[in-house]
């Protein structure tokens, strides 16, 4: 059984449990003008638009899935230099690997990077944006 998720907002969670039931989870996340304020301010940005976020999460194997996904976002920040506003647009593809359970490698190599996410009982793709657009 397939469930498309074609609007999903940047609070939306998906439960563990549906992730287990559905082969591919297909999504497209919806920002409102909340969501970008609080995003611009949480990066301290001057602001941020055209933000999108659409993609897949396929199941591997019981509690394990990819997600393959694209973001987008036109933010405005103050250059480090000149303190004038710069305008960049980031696309970007990404791949994660979803597993269920604590993430305990932090425990192990706190400088350590990789691309597994670590989801106890719930995954909110707004996370996964957060995180990728802020590095």
């Amino acid at each position: 059984m397939k469930q498309n998720y074609t609007r999903l907002s940047y609070q939306s969670e998906i439960d563990i449990i549906t992730l287990n039931a559905e082969k591919i989870i297909e999504f497209n996340v919806i920002f409102n003008q909340e969501d970008l304020f609080q995003i611009s301010s949480d990066l301290e940005l001057e602001s941020i638009k055209k933000a999108s976020m659409y993609g897949k999460i396929s199941k591997l194997e019981n509690d394990k899935w990819a997600l393959t996904a694209s973001i987008g976002a036109t933010i405005l920040q103050r250059s480090v230099l000149t303190l004038k506003p710069v305008t960049t647009r980031i696309d970007e593809k990404i791949t994660r690997q979803l597993i269920k359970g604590p993430d305990l490698t932090i425990q192990k190599n706190e400088l350590e990077l990789n691309d597994d996410d670590f989801i106890e009982q719930k995954l909110r793709l707004g996370n996964i944006f957060f995180e990728c657009l802020a590095l």
